[in-house]
């Protein structure tokens, strides 16, 4: 096939952002004249109407939107042209915008937002707030990522596929809905909901193969990814200072998603042994968590803090890779293939439980001794079953692995602040572990045990590092570090 050019030397921008317009609202009350006992203002006498318009020019716009269109023209590929530009040919829309509002009673009301047709440029968002007492914010984000989803080109023989439109892209996005409470005296609490996606094509650079006449086999075929990504989040945390000397929170979460993805590849298309490949992957999984911590001041000179940290990991996965006459084939449409694989499915496991203790100790005003002590234990399993039809039916496997191991570190801090723009430190760390890990691989047809590895192992290991930090400027820092 003919290459299509990438770019000629036609390509021609017209853009109409002078086309900005703003639409302001005047960000304050109108001034007035104050008038004393019935007197009359200045207003009323004309003699200071010049001064009272210089002084509302001088004011500030709160509110305003700003409109823009724009767009290019292009000849020869407008697919690499919005990859490598990451726009398309024509867009337009409400490029920014920003209303606020005093609601009354200390309560302030803010808006701002953006929309660009044709980019899927979407932002909105609207905070309510009011500093002693909490605040209700909720955001809507999502923008598009272009891909140039062509293979590869072979100019000896100008060899090129083309299997399907090249244009595609991915639609990336968060809803979010947060509330706090920051009433004095009493508990802060917090709460957060939010809301991923991901979805659409993308090039994939795992091409597929095609024979070329006189240079064999080459990978040069397109193909692509179809994703589909959705997660959601539900967190809660409160924190409370206990006089002036404590202060502590605790923070609990919980978190689930689902991927069901595929890659789409041809091998050897309108040739001897022709096949569409879909490999799909499917993940659904859910974590829940928790923490705490406590600061505490046992004296002027020592600070106490004590923290623990627990989450619950729970994975389901599924997917096949199969050949076929079609991308997603049915059972008429599948092709017998050595590579393929079905009825993947399977499940992980995994807890991991973490508590650390800190001292911070005033040695003198400008030395430091920090030690402190950390636990860590984690315990992983994961199986899976799958099935290798070389021909109509084949084999089934079961894969199991068991891991768990525990550590324990302690570290010892020295730090040094007396000289200006400088930090030096020395650090030592040492850690003690153990763990064991377990593998099975079985056939379950024939029973056969492919594989049966038991492994334990203890470990031990020290670190020492001096170093030093050095800030010459506000934006500047330098470190060096020897360990």
């Amino acid at each position: 096939m003919t290459r299509k050019p990438l770019f000629s030397g036609k390509l021609r921008r017209w853009w109409l952002t002078p086309l900005c317009v703003l639409l302001g609202f005047w960000g304050g009350r109108t001034p007035l004249l104050a008038q004393e006992d019935g007197g009359e203002s200045d207003a009323d006498t004309g003699g200071d109407e010049e001064a009272a318009m210089e002084e509302e020019e001088a004011g500030e716009w709160l509110n305003w939107v700003e409109f823009g269109v724009g767009g290019v023209f292009v000849d020869g590929s407008r697919a690499s042209y919005q990859q490598m530009h990451q726009v398309p040919e024509v867009l337009g829309g409400i490029s920014g915008l920003h209303y606020e509002r005093d609601l009354g009673k200390d309560w302030w009301l803010t808006l701002d937002g953006r929309g660009i047709f044709n980019e899927e440029n979407y932002s909105i968002s609207l905070r309510a707030a009011r500093e002693d007492r909490g605040y209700l914010k909720v955001r809507y984000d999502q923008f598009r990522t272009w891909s140039d989803a062509s293979g590869g080109w072979l100019p000896a023989g100008n060899v090129w596929y083309d299997l399907f439109d090249p244009e595609m892209g991915v639609d990336r996005g968060a809803f979010s809905l947060e509330a706090g409470l920051t009433l004095p005296e009493v508990p802060k609490v917090t709460f957060e909901y939010r809301h991923t996606f991901r979805e659409g094509g993308l090039g994939s650079t795992v091409w597929g193969v095609a024979s070329v006449p006189g240079m064999g086999d080459r990978g040069v075929t397109p193909s692509f990814l179809g994703l589909d990504e959705q997660r959601d989040m539900v967190r809660l945390d409160v924190t409370h200072q206990f006089g002036e000397k404590v202060k502590a929170g605790l923070g609990v979460s919980y978190d689930a998603g689902r991927i069901d993805n595929a890659r789409y590849s041809r091998q050897y298309p309108g040739q001897p042994g022709d096949a569409h490949i879909t490999s799909r992957d499917q993940v659904e999984d859910d974590v829940v968590a928790a923490h705490s911590f406590v600061e505490t001041r046992l004296s002027e000179k020592v600070l106490l803090t004590l923290g623990y940290a627990y989450s619950d990991y729970n994975s389901d996965h599924a997917g096949y890779r199969v050949y076929g006459a079609a991308y997603d084939p049915d059972l008429a449409q599948r092709l017998p293939a050595g590579g393929t694989y079905e009825r993947l499915s399977g499940g992980a496991l995994a807890g991991h439980h973490t508590g650390n203790l800190n001292l911070l100790v005033d040695l003198h005003e400008n030395l430091k001794l920090i030690p402190s002590f950390r636990i860590d234990r984690q315990d992983l399993s994961g199986v899976s079953f799958y099935q290798q039809p070389v021909g109509p039916l084949g084999p089934t496997y079961q894969a199991l692995s068991e891991r768990g191991f525990l550590e324990l570190t302690e570290n010892l801090e020295l730090r040094y602040t007396g000289w200006a723009n400088w930090v030096l430190y020395a650090r030592g760390e040492w850690l003690q572990g153990s763990g064991d890990l377990r593998e099975d691989w079985d056939n379950l047809v024939s029973g056969a045990p492919l594989l049966r590895r038991a492994t334990d192992d203890d470990r031990t290991a020290q670190k020492y590092v001096v170093g030093a930090n050095w800030y010459p400027a506000s934006r500047l820092s330098l470190s060096t570090e020897y360990f």
